[in-house]
């Protein structure tokens, strides 16, 4: 995913070249997947915690499933994946396609925007969990509004089981990490004096998602280095 930058908005349109992500993004996440090794660790350790009592999971902006571990995939029956990328479907079923055959696991894509069609999913299907995959603090890449459908969010899923994990700050830093970039936990939300604690400095992109999770609620922090030389925090967190 990319840094919020002047993108030419989609307006919820399908297409293999997103600002927030598509081809390009698959390009960079295989070139980088050393690096984010760590980052995928971690988000496996999350998931792999989450209660989410529901063998159908609703999974808004998969891509390829590059942080989703097989092992948890595999513990739904049915996966409704929601992606405006239309290369996702190809590089997820490489990906995970034959051990999800292999077991059973029904999938159905939707090419929309999640905005506009999750709303009438949570409506009809059974109970079923909701997963966010980095793509919350990317919304404003994708939509004008993006402020006010983030703000809408929590009231939407108030009666379903739900877990995000979504840029919360990013910013170009030096190669040698701080002795602090590592995750952690926090009931108090990450701010610019817990990222000068954490030993860092400069300019820091705020993507928008400090209200997503309910206030008081434990989050993880995950360091995720995209490239080198560019650090996100994510924040992630079950509701």
């Amino acid at each position: 995913m990319d840094h919020p930058a002047d993108h030419s908005l989609s307006q919820g349109k399908p297409g293999a070249w997103r600002p927030s992500g598509g081809l390009r993004w698959h390009l960079r996440a295989w070139r980088h997947r050393r690096i984010h090794d760590p980052f995928r660790h971690d988000i496996g350790r999350f998931l792999q915690s989450w209660d989410h009592g529901s063998k159908e999971l609703l999974v808004v902006g998969p891509s390829a499933g590059w942080f989703l571990p097989q092992s948890f995939l595999l513990r739904f029956s049915r996966l409704v994946l929601i992606d405006l990328d239309t290369s996702a479907p190809i590089f997820f079923r490489l990906r995970h396609g034959r051990a999800l055959r292999q077991c059973g696991v029904d999938t159905d894509w939707i090419q929309e925007d999640f905005v506009e069609c999750l709303p009438r999913l949570l409506a009809v299907s059974r109970d079923p969990a909701v997963l966010f995959c980095n793509v919350l603090g990317q919304l404003a890449l994708e939509r004008t509004d993006a402020e006010a459908r983030l703000a809408e969010l929590p009231a939407l899923l108030t009666e379903h089981r739900w877990a995000s994990f979504h840029d919360r700050f990013s910013a170009r830093v030096p190669v040698e990490a701080p002795p602090g970039e590592q995750a952690f936990t926090s009931h108090i939300p990450m701010d610019g004096d817990m990222l000068q604690k954490l030993g860092y400095s400069g300019e820091w992109c705020d993507h928008g998602t400090g209200g997503i999770l309910p206030a008081g609620s434990l989050k993880c922090y995950l360091p995720w280095r995209i490239d080198p030389r560019r650090l996100h925090w994510i924040e992630a967190g079950k509701v």
